[in-house]
């Protein structure tokens, strides 16, 4: 999980996402009261910096984040 707080969407931020999109395929960011962005504003910037990545879902503060690994994916989509 990644945490989002009142420096909002930075280039720290975003490479700690990339690295755990490297491991996994979905992600969780939580995004804290103090931040400047909503919950779904902060996911959209961080996917916009991440290739192939893209928002699920934001539910409260917190958001899923996808990319499917390219070597071993294990979540299969439908065409």
């Amino acid at each position: 999980m990644v945490h989002v707080g009142k420096e909002g969407v930075t280039d720290s931020l975003v490479d700690s996402a990339r690295q755990a999109l490297s491991t996994r395929e979905l992600i969780k960011i939580r995004v804290l009261e103090t931040a400047p962005h909503s919950p779904r504003e902060t996911a959209e910037h961080i996917v916009a910096e991440i290739e192939d990545a893209v928002v699920v879902q934001t539910v409260g503060y917190t958001a899923v984040i996808f990319r499917r690994h390219p070597d071993k994916p294990v979540i299969e989509l439908p065409p």
